[in-house]
This record gives structure tokens, sequence and C-alpha cells, in this order.
């Protein structure tokens, strides 16, 4: 029978009453905090639904889906929610987020046998101490036969001598490797970055860009014309160029220190979802949000 293990990464916070690991079945199963699921997983911050997804096995691969839609599990690191009405397959190797845990796909023969203990039945017997062992205990910090006043020479350490089992330049490499985590401090996306970045893109696609002359040699449009070529024609070739001009609307409108202070990263998540909703190939979502964007500065320009 084909098996697959999920075990929860961060350990720490889940709750006491909860296994690191399951280990399923080609039966399958559920996963949340309520006691009916086939591993019943609650994280110390209470952020699991009570079912909150779904692993099942079809045609040789074991799939995983949230239970529905508000069950929120981000896979292998995407921004974008799976989608609660049809599985993905998972295989060992990969990775999900379900709350505030983070859970990895293993094989079973991995586990240890030591990790394989259920619960404290399978231990088997323990004998009961209800002595303690004969042992001299001395003070700390004495040390026999010292006489202070035999020796006032000091030992001082060198730099070449270790201190704790430590390097006497521990610091320096500890400041090196800070060093190199802050050579790049805006690796995530933020308003700033993302100007940043148009305006780097940017300058790269103008030196691939000569002006023409201005002739105007086309007569005056009609607003039927300007309906009918927007229904039927590309104004713009580059992809890069619509890209950067959709990401700069994006970042504009969505940047709002008020909702950033009632969101924790509401910037860089909201916008990141949007972005990966379209590479996947749903595109509803972010061409609803520019269609609003642009409704919203007409109307602000005739106020």
């Amino acid at each position: 029978m084909h098996k697959l293990c999920l075990k929860v990464k961060n350990t720490q916070d889940i709750n006491d009453k909860s296994k690191a690991y399951y280990i399923f079945d080609e039966h399958g199963g559920t996963i949340g905090r309520g006691s009916d699921n086939t591993w019943i997983l609650d994280d110390t911050q209470k952020s699991l639904q009570n079912t909150q997804a779904i692993i099942s096995y079809e045609d040789g691969a074991f799939g995983l889906k949230p239970y529905n839609q508000e069950c929120n599990i981000f896979f292998n690191d995407s921004f974008s929610k799976l989608n609660a009405f049809y599985d993905i397959a998972i295989k060992v190797g990969d990775c999900f987020k379900m709350g505030n845990l983070h859970i990895e796909v293993v094989d079973p023969d991995s586990i240890d046998q030591e990790n394989q203990i259920q619960s404290i039945s399978e231990l088997g017997d323990i004998h009961d101490f209800n002595q303690l062992d004969q042992v001299e205990v001395k003070p700390k910090g004495v040390e026999e036969n010292f006489d202070p006043l035999a020796s006032n020479e000091e030992q001082i350490l060198q730099p070449s001598d270790t201190f704790l089992g430590l390097d006497s330049n521990f610091e320096d490499k500890i400041l090196d490797q800070t060093q190199e985590f802050q050579k790049d401090p805006d690796y995530y996306i933020s308003f700033a970055n993302i100007q940043k970045f148009l305006l780097q893109k940017i300058g790269e696609l103008e030196s691939n860009y000569s002006t023409p002359d201005l002739e105007l040699p086309y007569k005056k449009l009609r607003v039927l014309d300007i309906k009918s070529r927007i229904q039927h024609f590309s104004f713009i070739q580059s992809q890069e160029v619509v890209n950067i001009m959709t990401l700069f609307l994006l970042a504009e409108s969505l940047q709002s220190p008020i909702l950033d202070g009632l969101y924790q990263d509401f910037f860089e998540r909201t916008i990141s979802e949007i972005i990966e909703k379209s590479v996947n190939g749903d595109y509803s979502l972010i061409e609803k949000t520019i269609l609003k964007i642009l409704k919203n500065k007409i109307e602000s320009l005739n106020k």
C-alpha cells in the first residue's frame, strides 16, 4: 500500500495535543483541528479551520486540496492559494502552508523509529525510581588543593586561544555573515522597491526605441473609432511595456499606510497574489483591479 508522510516544520508552533507528523495511506483523509479529522492538527494561534485540507489518492498519486474556499493553503511558497474545487498532486519534497504551520511532504521511511512512537503506552513498562543515586555533591567553583597565595600568575587568553569552544574572532565572523544577508535589504517587494525596479527597467527599454518625427498625417479619430481599435487591436506590441504600466498602476493604488497598519504586509501580499494569479492563468482579478483603478482615476479628474 502506498503511503505518504506530512510533517510540520515549525513544530514549536503546534499545540501540545497535536502530532508533529502523520502518515497517510491510500484511503486519504482530512486535516484540521476538529476531533473528526484523520490528522488532528492545531497551532497555538488557532489559525486552522475545523477541517482545513483533504488528502486523496487516485491513479497512483496523492492529492491535496482545501476543504472549502475559506481554507487558505499556499503550495510550494506560492502567493496564490489553492483552489478548493480540484486536487493538486503532491510528492516527497513538496511543502505547503496552512495558517501558521509550514508542512513538508517526506518519505515515511525517513521517519526515525523513535519518532514513530505515537503515545506513552508504546514505550512499554517504565520502572519506578523512588530513591536518589548515592553521589557526592561538591560546591560549584571549588577546586581541590587550590592555594590562592601559591601563585599570582595571570593567564590571559591570546588571540588564537578559544573560550567556550569559540574562536576569538567569533564576533567578526558573525558580523561578516550579517553583512552578507544585509547586502540586499530590499529582497522582497515593497512600494519603494517596485519604483526603483520600474525606473531601471524603463531605462533599459528606452534604449531600444528611437523617437520618430511627429508628422501628424492622420485625421482626427471619433469615439467610435477608438472603441473599435480598443476591441480589435493592441496599441502596444511589447508585453514588457504593458506589464510595466500594469505594475505601476497596481503599486500606486495599493500603496496605503492605513491598510498596511490594519493588515500585516497588506501591500506585499496583495500585489503578490494579484500577479501570481495572472501568471497562473487567472486574469480576472488583475483585469478587474486595473479597470477599477482606471475608473477611480477618471472620476477623480472630473471632480
